[in-house]
């Protein structure tokens, strides 16, 4: 009984250990992939980290998808990455610049980091990097703010932090979400026909 007993022990503790390479090696292949995402509705797509998830939008919202970290334990405020698409008084990409970034001046302690005009969807865009101030609690928050126009409607991109928490996940956003966003600007179409 002893001898079967080791036996089938040695034989439980080889398997796992032959077994556990290959859970790790899908583990690491798995993160090296982003996910893909797609909203039909607004022609919008976009690939994200794996260490990210989607969070679900409300159907009347402009913010047609939320991005967080998949843990979140560790963080005081959740940093996001929001997609919205919102109908645009001006159909002029500098009219809706200079109104936006006036906007953000507005905010209590807001401070512009920079402002620069940038590509976006293969579209002239810009984007605006600003910290502001909670004034409830003191915690002084970045964000990083692009968009592009297309007629009357604004695409925006919008990724926010702690200004602790922001590095480390800027490059993520600005070199995958950003610049993997594609969008099919006539879907426009589908949002007039719907209001």
């Amino acid at each position: 009984m002893i001898i079967f007993g080791g036996g089938f022990y040695y034989w439980r503790l080889e398997s796992s250990l032959n077994k556990t390479p290959e859970i790790k090696l899908f583990e690491e292949e798995q993160a090296q992939f982003p996910l893909f995402y797609r909203h039909e509705f607004h022609g919008i797509s976009m690939t994200y980290p794996p260490s990210w998830k989607l969070s679900s939008s409300q159907q009347k919202s402009p913010i047609v998808a939320q991005f967080i970290p998949q843990k979140t334990d560790s963080f005081l405020i959740i940093p996001e990455v929001k997609i919205e698409v919102k109908p645009s008084k001006v159909n002029s990409l500098d009219q809706y610049t200079t109104n936006s970034v006036y906007q953000i001046t507005q905010v209590p302690q807001a401070k512009i980091i920079d402002s620069r005009p940038v590509k976006l969807a293969g579209k002239n865009g810009h984007k605006v990097i600003f910290t502001t101030v909670d004034p409830d609690n003191g915690i002084e928050q970045k964000y990083l703010q692009a968009w592009v126009l297309q007629e009357d409607l604004a695409y925006i991109i919008t990724y926010q932090a702690t200004i602790d928490d922001y590095p480390n996940f800027a490059e993520a956003v600005e070199q995958d979400m950003l610049q993997s966003i594609h969008i099919n600007l006539n879907s426009k179409s589908k949002v007039r026909n719907s209001n």
